[in-house]
C-alpha cells in the first residue's frame, strides 16, 4: 500500500518546516518581465494617451509594448 503523491508532498512539507509547513504560501511563478521602474514608465505611458506624432502609433497592442 503507497502513499498518494499529495499526502506524501504534504508531510515532507511538515517534516521540513513543521507546522508551518502545512501552509500553503505563494507560488514562485515565472519571474516579471519589467522591473518597478519600467512598470511605471510604461503605465506613464498609458495614463498620459499616446501622441501619433510622437510614438507613431494611434493604440497600443502587445508588438508597441
Amino acid at each position: 500500500m503507497g502513499l498518494c503523491a499529495c499526502l506524501l508532498y504534504t508531510s515532507v512539507r511538515f517534516n521540513a518546516r513543521g507546522p508551518d509547513g502545512l501552509l500553503d504560501g505563494k507560488a514562485p511563478g515565472k519571474p516579471p518581465l519589467l522591473h518597478d521602474a519600467q512598470r511605471q514608465a510604461l503605465a506613464a505611458i498609458v495614463e498620459s494617451g499616446l501622441i501619433p506624432a510622437i510614438h507613431g502609433v494611434v493604440r497600443l497592442s502587445l508588438i508597441h509594448i
